[in-house]
């Protein structure tokens, strides 16, 4: 506040002038509406020998923490919000000529489904607590609506909801005009509208109201009510589609045991292959692989039931690796082996016992064949 306005004020009030008169006098001086507010509001309005000053608001350390945290949980909810919208829409919707030639990497966009759905399980009932404890503390002590803290965190909110706003907008009317106007790009900028113009209309009305020194917000109308709903029935619905694309934390755990034998049995054929190409021979067990130098194994152990991987030898220069895999690989959910690029099925497997026949290289350690499979 500006100290010549305020000495004036409390000068004005001292000799007994109405605040309607100090503030027509102060508009004739060209001073801000805002300003001539603020002074004013800086004295309680009652009969006394001289101004009596309002306290003003003191913002502890504890507030000034539940704010920034508030903020941060309303970002994090943001983001992983539209992060499961839109690999939502990834899946569903497919650009033809953005590589839509090409396979949707489901393990992807399962895995960040999975990391938004965890965010937003965390964030969003923290920050809806927050935000009803602040707004109870707020509508019992109206003076806390004047951190300073809370203001720059709201205006920050409001200056990055309003980029994002313009920036969608502008990225929509160039896509527009580039001839890439898919279902699937305009479906990304409703979901950022919506987020967007959300958060922004919620903090300009909770600002117009603070500004204006009026409850704009009714917390208890219908309108409030509605929107509140919605915002709720969207996340909910949201994190229902990210809980079962997700899978069960079982069936994730298994298929993360059919990874690591899958990269076991890889690690057994690069050991085995060296040593052929040193000894001219297969060994005669994993074990032998273990004391050779040069060779690397992690485990030659199913680390689901720690029995050990089958090997056989089945000619000179071919071998035999088995496991046994929970469910079929993303490659062949059909219960089918899929090509791969030289024509011969690579890693993938059905559910069950899998068994892989390898041909060791004919002595070239730069290069080691897929392996031929066999169930």
């Amino acid at each position: 506040m500006n100290i010549e306005l305020s000495q004036f004020v409390r000068e004005a009030l001292l000799k007994n002038k109405s605040r309607a008169d100090i503030q027509q006098a102060l508009k004739l001086a060209h001073w801000q509406d805002d300003e001539i507010k603020t002074a004013l509001d800086a004295y309680a309005d009652q009969e006394f020998s001289i101004p009596v000053p309002k306290r003003k608001p003191y913002l502890s350390a504890g507030e000034a923490f539940k704010y920034l945290v508030l903020f941060l949980t309303l970002y994090c909810s943001a983001i992983s919000l539209g992060t499961i919208l839109f690999q939502a829409v990834n899946r569903n919707f497919i650009d033809m000529i953005s590589g839509g030639y090409m396979a949707i990497d489901d393990t992807t966009i399962t895995s960040t489904i999975r990391f938004a759905t965890a965010m937003l399980v965390v964030a969003f009932p923290i920050f809806l607590w927050i935000s009803y404890i602040g707004t109870k503390a707020m509508l019992k002590n109206p003076d806390k609506r004047s951190s300073r803290v809370r203001k720059w965190l709201t205006y920050i909110t409001l200056f990055i909801a309003s980029g994002v706003i313009i920036g969608d907008s502008i990225t929509l009317v160039y896509n527009f005009l580039s001839g890439e106007l898919t279902t699937r790009f305009i479906l990304k900028c409703i979901i950022v509208g919506i987020i967007t113009g959300c958060i922004f209309g919620y903090y300009l009305l909770d600002l117009r109201g603070e500004e204006e020194d009026s409850n704009v917000l009714n917390y208890n109308s219908a309108g409030f009510k509605i929107f509140l709903g919605s915002i709720l029935a969207l996340v909910i619905s949201t994190l229902i589609y990210g809980f079962s694309t997700a899978g069960s934390p079982a069936k994730e755990r298994a298929k993360r045991f059919d990874d690591t034998k899958v990269n076991d049995l890889q690690q057994i054929q690069n050991a085995v292959n060296i040593y052929y190409q040193t000894h001219t021979k297969l060994p005669e067990s994993l074990e032998q692989l273990k004391t050779e130098p040069n060779v690397y194994l992690q485990s030659v152990q199913d680390p689901e039931s720690k029995a050990q991987y089958e090997y056989r030898i089945i000619t000179s220069s071919t071998f035999e690796v088995c496991a046994n895999f929970n469910s079929p690989s993303s490659q062949s959910l059909d219960g089918q082996s899929k090509p791969y690029a030289n024509g011969q099925p690579f890693w993938d497997h059905t559910q069950g016992h899998v068994c892989y026949t390898i041909k060791t290289p004919i002595l070239n350690p730069a290069q080691y064949p897929a392996p031929l499979y066999v169930k």
